[in-house]
């Protein structure tokens, strides 16, 4: 039986399969067809001189490749995607390495870092090293510290910055944070970070980060109305953004009154879980009212099919597929 393949990709590139080339047109969805379930595939970005390689097995499922960001989700039905983001450039830049020593968990680190495109990381010990990030970074990068946790952060040429957490438990460090925000403000007691999300609520989240305790408030704003979203088939995308940050409030705004009341926020964030992406429905029979929601960590995922129906603008009954 042969298996439907979707690419979608953030970059203009040549694909390279079994002696054939195709041309895959960025935030275009490209459809193929194939017989096997093991094949090889390669990517050639158009604005990039490094291309890389992936063997995509459909049995297992399983994506082996060099680029990281390669993403493979099973929509069922022999029915796949093949969800691509930009490559990093890794191609060899001048740069010339900083160091600082910091006291943090049991010993003393030093960082080694680069204000021009090399990696930023931290060595645990001399034969040892965690990676921070590989964003490129400008400027001096910031180091708070306790005994037990460590924040960093630096601004990147995207004019953003990385922010991440290390932790020192249990006789072990461990990275639990690292995330690329659009906004720090610092004073003397807290670190304030936000971010913008790309999605129809136009969601920031602020998150204060108290540097006397390292404990951190998360708030969440919205500069968005359901009213801005009339399409119907828009509807179910925007319901489905608003309860991926777990803004409820905006979230009910889109349910028929006699949903809202059978409803609550317990209710909806158990149905639909922590899912990670928002996209259209690929399977052959798909109608406009369908959503596939991508569950899973790492490169493999899930899509579950979620229908609504609507009736006035307003989302009558939801169920998953």
């Amino acid at each position: 039986m042969s298996k439907i393949l979707h690419f979608y990709t953030t970059f203009d590139c040549l694909i390279k399969c079994d002696n054939n080339e195709s041309l895959i047109k960025k935030e275009k969805i490209t459809t193929f067809s194939f017989e096997k379930e093991l094949f090889a595939v390669s990517f050639f970005p158009l604005d990039s001189a490094e291309s890389f390689d992936a063997v995509i097995d459909l049995k297992t499922p399983k994506v082996t490749s060099s680029n990281s960001s390669i993403k493979l989700v099973d929509f069922k039905d022999e029915t796949y995607l093949i969800q691509i983001t930009a490559p990093k450039d890794t191609s060899p830049k001048p740069y010339s390495l900083n160091y600082k020593k910091i006291n943090f968990g049991e010993s003393t680190h030093e960082i080694i870092y680069s204000t021009f495109d090399a990696t930023l990381f931290c060595l645990k010990c001399a034969s040892d090293r965690m990676v921070l990030t590989n964003e490129k970074i400008i400027g001096e990068p910031t180091f708070k510290t306790n005994q037990n946790h460590l924040l960093f952060f630096a601004p990147t040429k995207e004019n953003k910055y990385i922010f991440g957490q290390i932790d020192f438990v249990n006789k072990k460090y461990e990275k639990v944070l690292f995330q690329e925000v659009d906004q720090i403000d610092i004073n003397q007691n807290q670190i304030t970070t936000l971010k913008h999300l790309i999605e129809t609520g136009h969601h920031t989240i602020k998150k204060i980060y108290n540097l006397k305790n390292f404990s951190v408030k998360t708030q969440l704003a919205s500069k968005s109305s359901p009213d801005a979203v009339t399409k119907n088939e828009l509807i179910p995308y925007a319901f489905c953004d608003a309860i991926k940050v777990k803004n409820y409030d905006l979230a009910r705004k889109y349910l028929s009154s006699n949903l809202n009341e059978k409803l609550d926020d317990l209710h909806l964030s158990a149905f639909f879980g922590e899912f990670e992406d928002i996209f259209q429905n690929l399977k052959k029979d798909a109608t406009p009212n369908e959503v596939a929601l991508f569950y899973g960590k790492g490169q493999i995922k899930e899509a579950k099919i979620f229908n609504y129906e609507l009736e006035n603008n307003k989302i009558v009954n939801i169920y998953e597929e």
